[in-house]
């Protein structure tokens, strides 16, 4: 832009010249056209910039890491004069880690119009998005004057981790009940006669030997027992996501720890493996079942939506003695006491995002494709495992 402001300098020194040699309507007019030229158009440019807005908003506000997703950027021009430059740089900032990238655009506007530009782009972190005009100029028709657009509005975002277990699997983790549990099932019925599920009218399919007589012989009609269901080995996932300050989290640690958690999650709910899903805000730790792909993708977002504990409040499961027949914790810290969980998991494995952890273990690599492989080698029961 600089060089048509030397340019217009340079004919305005040569009007002033021709001004002062030639006396005449013709020079009087020609210097009066180069001096009011500028300042119309600085007028003009001060008049449209706050008569423009610009708001941004998503196709979708969850979106999957990698997927390619549409941003949809409105320019709304409401004075009647038109523009031929303006140039918008937009921020796409993970806002845990702070990591941001760019998007450009540059366009004519209309008078007294509105235009809706479409970009398409794939967020490659999860984690809470945050899309912001970062800076908006426009200018008039010859460059020599710019100012900067105000009125923006943000979009936001959660993008959850993309599916990444494929067919993979852990045939030493399958659906089972705990015949000795003491808990039960309190929405479904079961085969255990040792503990009276409710009464109910008979059915053509049901059992002759479960009819209850003296309800039956009392209300005229035929009634059946139906027995509890003692509660299944379920299988539990620890998010720890505490962040203190001496660790570096990046967007690819928060990728490997919640893209792991929900690659877990999806192998066990093909088992049909009962999954608890914990994690840690900073009130506390918050947990969720987890039996349909629905339901694990409205957690990942509760997930990546909650605040982030900056110091760890540790593992607090539902009930104790143990109801889990594994846990995983996968962490970012180097180092994770199991001791404070020997009572809540019949075994335990722990992962972590170090990178002291990575170098010495690597059982976390880049691929998630063989960390789920490697986790499907070492998930056998046994003693505790720590990895």
């Amino acid at each position: 832009m600089w060089y048509t402001k030397l340019i217009y300098l340079v004919l305005l020194i040569i009007g002033l010249f021709f001004s002062v040699l030639y006396e005449g309507i013709f020079s009087m007019l020609l210097l009066g056209v180069l001096i009011l030229l500028p300042l119309t158009q600085l007028w003009l440019v001060h008049h449209v910039r706050r008569r423009l807005s610009i708001s941004l908003s998503l196709a979708q506000t969850e979106m999957g890491r990698g997927i390619p997703q549409k941003l949809y950027c409105t320019m709304q021009n409401k004075s009647h004069f038109p523009l031929n430059y303006c140039h918008v740089t937009l921020d796409l900032q993970q806002v845990a880690t702070k990591e941001t990238e760019q998007l450009e655009l540059q366009l004519p506007l209309q008078g007294n119009f509105a235009a809706t530009v479409s970009f398409q782009f794939a967020a490659m972190h999860c984690g809470k998005l945050k899309i912001s005009v970062k800076k908006c100029r426009i200018a008039d028709y010859f460059h020599l004057f710019s100012c900067s657009v105000r009125k923006c509005t943000a979009a936001e975002g959660i993008v959850v981790p993309s599916e990444q277990a494929g067919s993979l699997s852990m045939p030493n983790l399958q659906r089972s009940e705990m015949e000795d549990s003491v808990n039960y099932d309190p929405n479904r019925p079961g085969d255990d006669n040792t503990e009276l599920f409710g009464i109910r009218e008979f059915r053509d399919t049901d059992n002759p030997k479960r009819i209850h007589w003296k309800r039956s012989s009392r209300e005229e009609t035929l009634f059946v027992k139906e027995y509890s269901r003692p509660l299944e080995k379920q299988c539990a996932i620890w998010i720890d996501r505490t962040q203190t300050k001496a660790m570096q989290i990046t967007g690819a640690k928060v990728d490997a720890q919640m893209e792991a958690a929900h690659a877990l999650a999806c192998i066990l709910m093909r088992q049909q493996v009962p999954v608890v899903l914990f994690w840690n805000t900073e009130q506390g730790t918050q947990h969720e079942t987890i039996e349909t792909p629905e339901q694990l993708q409205r957690c990942m977002v509760q997930v990546l939506e909650s605040p982030i504990p900056t110091e760890s409040t540790g593992f607090q499961p539902v009930s104790e003695p143990a109801t889990y027949a594994e846990l995983f914790c996968i962490t970012h810290a180097a180092e994770l006491d199991t001791n404070a969980y020997r009572r809540t998991a019949e075994q335990i494995l722990v992962l972590s995002t170090d990178e002291t952890v990575l170098q010495q273990a690597a059982v976390f690599p880049i691929s998630m494709e063989t960390l789920l492989e490697t986790l499907a080698a070492v998930c056998n029961p046994g003693t505790e495992r720590s990895v």
